[in-house]
C-alpha cells in the first residue's frame, strides 16, 4: 500500500470458536481477498467465538468482510450455538475502525454497504451501531446484543433493522454492523470461580467510564477472567482498569496473576499507559520500545504467552503492508541527489521539514549529555525526541501534497483537476502549519536543556536552536507563496494568522536561546577554545 492511502481496520466476531475447520475456513475467505491483510485469528473455545482482525483500504474491508459472511451463512447454525458470550447472530459484530489516513465517515460507509450487501445478497438483517448507528439509543452494542439470540424474534417484532427483513432467518440470527474508534479487548486473569470473577467485573463496571466487563472461567487455562472492551483508551487507560480489578480482587482476597490482550492492541493505548507508569513511579524512559517492556512487565502481559509487539501492535503489524514515504526510508546520499536534480519535487520545502526533524534530534541529543538525576531536563528529553519522531513524516507528506498539485494540472477533466489541485494545495498548507506547531511546542523543553549542558554541547544545541527557527521561516515562506492560490478568504485569514503566530513565537524564542548560549559560551571561555576542546568522539 502506498504511505497515504486510507487504512480501515475490519474486527469482525464469528460465532464459532470450536470447529477448527469452520475458523480455518473464515480465516482463508478474508486472507484471499485482493487488498486485505489478515493480522489476527483468536478463536476461543469457552466463549465460542473467533475475532478475526484485518486492515485494507474501504473497498477491499468490505469486500473481505462480506466474503466471510458467505462463508458463516453455511457453515455456522445460530439456532444450535452456546457459548459464555452474549451473541446474535453468525456474524456477531462487524466494527470498521480508522487506521491511518482514513476517517471516522470513512468507516460509516463502509458499515452501511457492508449491511446493505448482506441484506441484499444473503437476505439477512442488520441493525447499525456506533457512529454508524441511526437512533441514538443503538449507538451501544449492548442494546440489541442484550437481547440473545433467544430474544431476536421480540426484537424484530418491535425494532426493525437498518437493513434485511424483519423476520428472523433462524440459522443467522442478526448482525451488528458499526464504526467506531479502537476498541481495545482486555482481560485480568484471577485465581478464583466464574461467580467471583462475575462479581469483580459487576463491581468494575461501576467503577469505572468508558468499561464493559463480564466474568467467566476458563477451563483449558485453570483461571477465570475478568473480560473487559474499554471503549476509550485514552480516558481510561490499561493502567487505572489493572489497577481498578487489582484492588476489587484484593478486597475479595482474590489474586491476579497478570492479564491478556485480546487481539490486537493501537501503540498508543501501550505509550500511555508507559507514561502512566513513568508519571506514577518517576521514571525517565524515552524509547519506545523500553516503554513496551515497561507495560509488558507491569501489567503481567506475558501470563499467557509471550507478548510479541510484532504481533500484537496493530501499527507495526501493518508497517510491512504500509510503506514509509520515499523520502523517509532513502538515504542522504540520495536526498540530496534528489533536491539537486531536475525535479521539482523535492524542493524546498522537504528540505524545511528535514532541516525542521535535525534541530529537533540535535537538541534531543543534548539534552541527553546533561547530567543524569535532573527531572526538568528529562522531560524536557521526553518530549523533543517525540517532536523528533513527528517532524521525520512531514518531508514526505509535503512532497505527496505537492505531487497531488501537479497531477491537478495535468487532468483534462477541469473540475476534477480542480478538485486535486485545492486538496492537494490545503495538504501542502496543513503540512507545514503542523510543522510550526510542532517546532513552537518545543521551545519550552529547549529552554530547560540550556542552563544543563556543558560548552561543547552548547555549539550542539545552538545549531539546532537556529535549525529549528530556519525551517518555520521557509514554512512560512511557502504558506504565504501558496495562499495567494486559494479562493477561501476566511481559510485565507485563518492559515495566514497561524502561520505568522509561529514565524513570530520561533524569533523570539530563538533570538533569546541563542543570546543565553552565546553568552554561556563566550563568558566562560571564548568560542574558538571551546571549539579547540573539542576531542575525536565528542560529537
Amino acid at each position: 500500500m502506498f504511505p497515504f492511502t486510507p487504512v480501515i481496520e475490519c474486527a469482525p466476531n464469528f460465532s464459532d470458536g470450536r470447529h477448527k475447520e469452520v475458523v480455518e475456513s473464515l480465516a482463508t475467505s478474508i486472507a484471499s481477498t485482493d487488498g486485505c491483510t489478515l493480522l489476527d485469528v483468536d478463536p476461543g473455545v469457552t466463549t465460542n467465538r473467533t475475532v478475526f482482525t484485518f486492515v485494507g483500504c474501504p473497498e477491499a474491508v468490505v469486500e473481505g468482510a462480506f466474503n466471510a459472511a458467505k462463508v458463516a451463512y453455511t457453515s455456522i447454525d445460530m439456532s444450535e450455538h452456546f457459548g459464555d458470550h452474549p451473541r446474535v447472530g453468525a456474524l456477531d459484530v462487524c466494527p470498521f475502525v480508522p487506521v491511518q489516513n482514513a476517517t471516522m465517515a470513512d468507516c460509516v460507509r463502509c458499515a452501511r454497504w457492508l449491511a446493505e450487501r448482506l441484506a441484499d445478497e444473503l437476505g439477512v438483517a442488520s441493525y447499525l451501531y456506533g457512529e454508524a448507528a441511526s437512533r441514538p439509543e443503538r449507538r451501544d452494542v449492548s442494546y440489541v446484543r442484550d437481547r440473545e439470540y433467544e430474544g431476536l424474534e421480540e426484537l424484530l417484532a418491535n425494532e426493525e433493522p437498518d437493513y434485511g427483513p424483519s423476520e428472523l432467518v433462524p440459522n443467522w440470527g442478526v448482525s451488528l454492523v458499526g464504526a467506531r474508534n479502537f476498541l481495545v479487548s482486555y482481560s485480568v486473569n484471577l485465581l478464583a470461580s466464574k461467580e467471583e470473577a462475575s462479581l469483580v467485573a459487576g463491581r468494575l463496571a461501576d467503577s469505572l467510564n468508558n468499561v464493559q466487563s463480564i466474568g467467566w472461567y476458563l477451563e483449558e487455562a485453570n483461571v477465570s477472567q475478568v473480560s473487559m472492551n474499554i471503549s476509550d483508551y485514552k480516558t481510561t487507560s490499561l493502567v487505572e482498569v489493572y489497577n481498578a480489578v487489582v484492588d476489587i480482587a484484593k478486597g475479595l482476597g482474590i489474586c491476579v496473576v497478570g492479564s491478556q490482550i485480546v487481539g490486537l492492541v493501537p501503540l498508543q493505548a501501550i505509550i500511555d499507559a508507559a507514561n502512566r507508569y513513568i508519571d506514577l513511579e518517576a521514571l525517565f524512559i524515552v524509547e519506545e520500545d523500553q516503554k513496551i517492556r515497561l507495560v509488558v512487565d507491569r501489567l503481567g502481559l506475558n501470563s499467557f504467552g509471550l507478548f510479541v509487539p510484532k504481533e500484537r501492535i496493530i501499527e507495526f503489524m501493518i508497517k510491512d503492508e504500509v510503506s514509509e514515504g520515499p523520502l523517509l526510508s532513502t538515504s542522504l546520499k540520495n536526498l540530496v541527489r534528489n533536491v539537486g536534480s531536475r525535479s521539482v519535487v523535492p524542493g524546498g520545502g522537504t528540505v524545511a521539514a528535514v532541516v525542521a526533524a535535525l534541530g529537533a534530534a540535535l537538541a534531543t541529543t543534548s539534552g541527553w549529555r546533561s547530567p543524569p538525576g535532573n527531572p526538568p531536563v528529562q522531560r524536557a528529553v521526553v518530549r523533543l525526541h517525540e517532536t523528533m519522531l513527528n517532524l521525520m513524516p512531514l518531508a514526505d507528506m509535503e512532497a505527496v501534497a505537492l505531487d497531488s498539485v501537479r497531477l491537478g494540472q495535468g487532468v483534462s477533466a477541469a473540475a476534477e483537476g480542480t478538485c486535486l489541485i485545492d486538496l492537494g494545495r490545503r495538504r501542502l498548507l496543513d503540512t507545514h502549519l503542523r510543522l510550526g506547531d510542532l517546532v513552537t511546542g518545543c521551545w519550552p523543553a529547549v529552554a530547560d536543556i540550556v542552563e544543563s549542558v556543558d560548552c561543547v554541547t552548547l555549539v550542539d544545541l545552538l545549531v539546532g536552536v537556529l535549525s529549528l527557527e530556519l525551517a518555520v521561516k521557509a514554512s512560512h515562506c511557502i504558506i504565504l507563496g501558496q495562499l495567494d492560490k486559494v479562493s477561501d478568504e476566511e481559510y485565507i485569514t485563518s492559515v495566514r494568522n497561524q502561520a505568522t503566530g509561529y514565524l513570530d513565537t520561533s524569533a523570539v524564542q530563538s533570538s533569546a536561546l541563542s543570546n543565553r548560549i552565546k553568552s554561556k559560551l563566550y563568558g566562560s571561555a571564548d568560542l574558538t577554545e571551546a571549539v579547540s576542546n573539542l576531542s575525536v568522539g565528542d560529537n
